[in-house]
């Protein structure tokens, strides 16, 4: 939980962060390093030209960019560091939800009591599926009433 908090320590201010995103960053950098397209996304443009032109600085300086971006010491053009990608927004104090009032709801009335206890007495989840497969078998959906006689 203290993780998410800025270092701070009496005397001192805590430290600001970038509002631009490490992750994006490091994602920008290891992609399209080589063109220096993460220090466009920072802000840095003429740095940013510079290793364009260079294809990363020979590969050197996009290594070191893609490292100090990993380790969390990579700075925007400002001179923030670029935020942590653990780090949470800011949280608008909880509030509870106001209670609602329950609707008033009327009681079944005897009917329709009766008529849904019917119908779940009348309802067999398993006659359709009896009725299919005696279907597929070539038999009749009906019982065999020979197969009755002789009991």
């Amino acid at each position: 939980m203290t993780r998410n908090l800025p270092v701070h320590s009496p005397g001192r201010r805590p430290e600001q962060f970038s509002d631009r995103s490490r992750m994006v960053a490091f994602t920008l950098a290891v992609f399209l390093g080589v063109f220096g397209v993460h220090r466009f996304y920072t802000g840095k443009v003429f740095t940013g030209l510079l290793m364009f032109l260079t294809g990363g600085g020979f590969g050197l300086w996009w290594a070191v960019d893609v490292m100090t971006i990993l380790m969390g010491y990579y700075r925007d053009d400002r001179g923030l560091r670029l935020a942590p990608p653990n780090r949470q927004p800011e949280r608008l104090p909880h509030h509870p939800e106001p209670m609602r009032r329950a609707v008033p709801t009327r009681a079944p009335t005897d009917e329709e009591i009766a008529e849904r206890e019917l119908d779940q007495l009348l309802d067999d989840p398993l006659a359709d599926k009896f009725a299919e497969l005696e279907a597929e078998m070539g038999q009749d959906a009906t019982l065999d009433k020979r197969a009755h006689h002789r009991h």
